[in-house]
């Protein structure tokens, strides 16, 4: 009889642990916030050139602003929208800048964006994303 009521402990606590009625949070609304931001800053970053940093601190600033838009994919619960705004991080060449003067980079940037601002739209969450200009 005591083993009877020993093998039934863990199985109430399994009930108990699968019943407990919690659900991931929505993360959608906060992760395309933090696209449509860091998406805008990182064309203006790159579009004002290094002004008065030094090239490590320019490469500091636009890193940090290509992993905040990786982390806010990462962190959507969403899937469309995790798998188009990682792939807007995963278009930044190794040399930012190059963006701003490489046509391929430009649109495979620009596309990648655009395609995250629709799963962004179609998951509820409106914003606006900055272009680079069509270089010749």
């Amino acid at each position: 009889m005591r083993l009877a009521k020993l093998a039934l402990v863990p199985l109430v606590m399994l009930i108990a642990a699968c019943g407990n009625g919690a659900e991931t949070a929505d993360t959608t609304a906060d992760s395309c916030t933090s696209f449509f931001q860091n998406q805008t800053t990182l064309v203006r970053e790159v579009t004002a050139g290094m002004g008065g940093s030094t090239r490590a601190e320019w490469d500091t600033r636009v890193s940090a602003i290509v992993m905040a838009i990786e982390t806010a994919g990462r962190n959507s619960t969403n899937r469309d929208v995790k798998k188009r705004v990682t792939a807007v991080a995963a278009t930044v060449p190794a040399d930012a800048l190059d963006l701003a003067v490489s046509r391929s980079a430009a649109e495979q940037f620009n596309t990648a964006s655009v395609a995250a601002a629709r799963a962004c739209n179609a998951a509820g969450v409106e914003g606006t994303i900055a272009e680079f200009p069509a270089v010749p």
